[in-house]
C-alpha cells in the first residue's frame, strides 16, 4: 500500500507548485522556488515516483528510465539562478541527460514492454500538438504528460 501512496508524491508536488507559484518552465525549475529548508522535497517527490514505478513496472527499460529521474532528483541544483550561484557542469549534464532519458525511455517502455502503444502515441500527439501551438511552459507540460502516461500504465498493470 505504501508504494501506491509514494507514487502520488510527484503529482502532488507538481500540483502544489502549480497552485502556489504557477506553472514553471519545467518541474525542475520549481526547485528554485522552494525555500532553502524545503528544497529536499523536490528530490523526495522525484524519487518517490521513480523508485516504486521501477518496481511496479518491472522491466529493464523502465528501470533505466527511473534511474534517469533519480539522477534528476540528485542533481537538482543544475542552473545558475543568481550571480555567484553557479552549479558544477557535471550537475547540469547529469540533470539534463537524466531528464531526457527518463521521459524518452519511459515512453518507449510503455510501448515495447507493455504493449501500451496507445499511451506512447497519445504522449507524442500531445507533445507535437503543444509544439505546433507553441504552448507556454512546454517542458513542464511534456513532463506532466509523461508522468500521466506512466501513472495510467501503472494503473493498467495493477488492475489488468
Amino acid at each position: 500500500m505504501i508504494f501506491y501512496i509514494l507514487l502520488l508524491g510527484l503529482p502532488i508536488y507538481t500540483t502544489y507548485i502549480a497552485l502556489k507559484y504557477g506553472v514553471q518552465d519545467s518541474i525542475s525549475i520549481s526547485y528554485y522556488n522552494l525555500r532553502e529548508k524545503d528544497k529536499w522535497i523536490f528530490t523526495v517527490a522525484l524519487w518517490s515516483f521513480a523508485l516504486p514505478g521501477a518496481i511496479i513496472l518491472d522491466t529493464l527499460l523502465m528501470l533505466v528510465a527511473s534511474l534517469g529521474i533519480i539522477f534528476v532528483g540528485g542533481a537538482c541544483h543544475f542552473v545558475e539562478k543568481d550571480a555567484g550561484d553557479k552549479p558544477a557542469p557535471m550537475a547540469y549534464w547529469t540533470h539534463m541527460i537524466g531528464s531526457y532519458w527518463g521521459v524518452i525511455l519511459s515512453q518507449a517502455a510503455l510501448w515495447i514492454n507493455f504493449g501500451y502503444w496507445y499511451l506512447t502515441v497519445l504522449f507524442v500527439g500531445i507533445v507535437l500538438s503543444m509544439k505546433l501551438l507553441r504552448t507556454n511552459n512546454f517542458t513542464w507540460w511534456v513532463e506532466v504528460s509523461a508522468i500521466g502516461t506512466v501513472l495510467i500504465a501503472i494503473i493498467l498493470k495493477l488492475v489488468g
